[in-house]
């Protein structure tokens, strides 16, 4: 795959992407909402990974978010995900490197186990986790409801 400048917007943005940034473009994103649930779920299991085996277990637990995202693309016959660093202009710019993307994912479960991310009300989420936990329930929320009987 070519490397892409900074400069050079990534095109096109698809529902199983992650955008890395800030703002609702990046919160509302159907990939985003996803991996945010996936953390939740797995904020105990990470919280209680023993002092001892800590960074191994709680490393563990990080990268199973990153499997089960391409797993269920996978499974859907879709693309794997790419995790986008966007630009203040909210385009994104670049696929991070599967190093940086389990990075990020790391980064969300710290925010979350320290309390330094203010807890996110899900219910403002275009797409809520409660009905969009998983990349197959997203399409099925954006079928048309006499097609999903």
């Amino acid at each position: 795959m070519p490397s892409l400048s900074c400069h050079e917007p990534v095109a096109p943005v698809r529902a199983q992407d992650i955008l890395c940034g800030r703002g609702p473009i990046a919160y509302n994103h159907p990939g985003n909402c996803i991996m945010r649930q996936k953390v939740k779920n797995l904020i105990p299991s990470y919280n209680n990974a023993r002092k001892g085996q800590g960074p191994s277990q709680k490393g563990g637990i990080v990268r199973s978010v990153y499997s089960v995202l391409l797993k269920e693309s996978q499974e859907l016959g879709l693309d794997p995900p790419r995790f986008l660093e966007c630009n203040n202009s909210k385009l994104p710019t670049r696929v991070l490197t599967k190093e940086e993307a389990i990075s990020k994912i790391q980064k969300r479960f710290k925010d979350q186990k320290s309390g330094g991310r203010r807890e996110t009300d899900e219910s403002k989420c275009m797409f809520p986790p409660t009905k969009c936990d998983s990349l197959a329930a997203y399409f099925q929320l954006l079928r048309p409801k006499d097609s999903q009987e």
